[in-house]
Formats: structure tokens, sequence, C-alpha cells
């Protein structure tokens, strides 16, 4: 009697915890993309480690124009990505699903490259609203406009060739979400929508 009271209170209070179910046989796919600041594929490498660990997991090539996968077990993840004439991108992410996408955001150093950078973010509730390209078209005549791709974490990154006024246009699929005028000068120009 003693022994199946004692049963039933173990019983009970393993309901009242939160015991985590045993996943490690379970795996899940990560589909990379290797984005540059202008919203381009690019090709390179990844390598994928346990968070705790140095030793590599998975390393694959991810092609232009095109995503790679990796098959790994649930976990948390570090990942080295290497692009040639960029700084090597590093991050972390957390498997627990079946499917993963990991896209992986490249951005030059300002000092290397000819031209003049324009970044910017864009607010929560425009990014709420879809609006995840920018247009920066040049006020002036023979000027070519420049398109890119608004990151995850709100942040974009264009190159023009030479400074001066542009129209800025902030787009959804649906259409245009914000315009504005910016001065492009110096090597680094800031551009907030708001």
């Amino acid at each position: 009697m003693i022994l199946s009271a004692l049963f039933v209170h173990c019983v009970i209070s393993a309901q009242m915890m939160q015991i985590p179910l045993d996943e490690s046989d379970k795996k899940g796919t990560v589909e990379i993309q290797l984005i540059n600041e202008l919203g381009e594929s690019m090709s390179g490498r990844l390598e994928v480690r346990p968070a705790e660990s140095n030793a590599a997991v998975a390393e694959v090539t991810v092609a232009k124009g095109s995503r790679a996968e990796v098959n790994v077990p649930f976990g948390v993840y570090t990942f080295i990505s290497t692009v040639t004439g960029y700084p090597r991108a590093t991050g972390e992410i957390q498997v627990a699903e079946s499917r993963v996408f990991l896209p992986v955001f490249f951005v030059l150093h300002l000092t290397d490259e000819p031209g003049q950078m324009v970044e910017g973010s864009v607010p929560v509730h425009l990014s709420e609203q879809g609006c995840d390209r920018v247009l920066l078209t040049p006020v002036r005549p023979k000027g070519t406009p420049v398109t890119g791709i608004v990151s995850p974490s709100r942040k974009f990154f264009l190159r023009v060739n030479e400074g001066g006024l542009f129209v800025s246009v902030l787009l959804s699929k649906d259409g245009v979400c914000l315009t504005s005028l910016v001065r492009v000068a110096g090597r680094r120009t800031v551009l907030l929508f708001d």
C-alpha cells in the first residue's frame, strides 16, 4: 500500500514537471542562401559546428543563384561562411524543426569598394506591412537606379557609383510604401525611413 502511494505521487509529480522529450534522433534540414548587400545571391562555403564544439558537422558549397542544404541533428549550431572578397560571416542557428531557412547576409567593408554606400533600416511597422525592397533613382537624367532587399533584421545596404540627389522608394509586393529624397555624399550615407 505504501509502495503504490509513492508510485502515484511520482506520476503526479512527473505530470507537473516539464520533462523534455528525447529528440536526439531527430534531424532537420538547414536551407542556406548567401546574399550580398544588394540582395544578390552569391557563391561561397558554409561550415556548421555544434555550438559547444569546434569540430565541423557539415561543410557545404553554395552556388550562385541557388540554395544549398545540410542535414543535422536537432540542436544549436554555429555557422561560419566565406565568400571571396567579403569579410567572413558567423552566427548561430537553432535547428528544432524539420526544415529551417538560413539567409546569410554579407556586407563589404566600405573602404574596400569603389562607389558610395547607402545603408539604413526600416521601421517595424513598415516591415510588418511587407515593405522589403529599396529603390534609389538618381534625380539626374543619366544616372542608374539601384535596388536592394531589406534583411530580416530590417537593414539594407546599397552601393551607388556617384553621389548626388536620389529619390528613395521603399517597396512591398503590393506597391510603394514610402518615398523620400536623399543626398548621397561621402563614402557612407545613412537613410532612415520613418
